[in-house]
């Protein structure tokens, strides 16, 4: 999404854990003007209505997959996610 095309391009971005972050990409949506919020989901920072959102980028997390039903948060941001997709919002996962 860049800015002019028709779509405002708030980007919402999960952050999962303290030392995992977007990377890159962080850096070029500052460098593109593109809107975005980061959401320390791993410290209990609430996720904002889907709404709030144009598209959705997922930070890493050393937790396993197989291990997210012992973390709560994970819990919550896979149900998140579901509806986000549901909604056919675009979503970005970086591992």
């Amino acid at each position: 999404m860049r800015p002019g095309q028709g779509n405002s391009g708030r980007i919402l971005i999960l952050k999962n854990h303290p030392d995992e972050g977007i990377g890159l990409y962080g850096r070029r949506l500052r460098r593109l003007g593109i809107a975005h919020a980061t959401i320390q989901v791993h410290a209990g920072e609430t996720i904002p209505p889907l709404e709030s959102c144009d598209a959705i980028i997922i930070g890493g997390t050393p937790v396993s997959g197989n291990g997210g039903g012992y973390h709560d948060f994970l819990m919550e941001e896979a149900r998140y996610l579901k509806n986000a997709l549901d909604l056919e919002k675009p979503v970005l996962g970086i591992c």
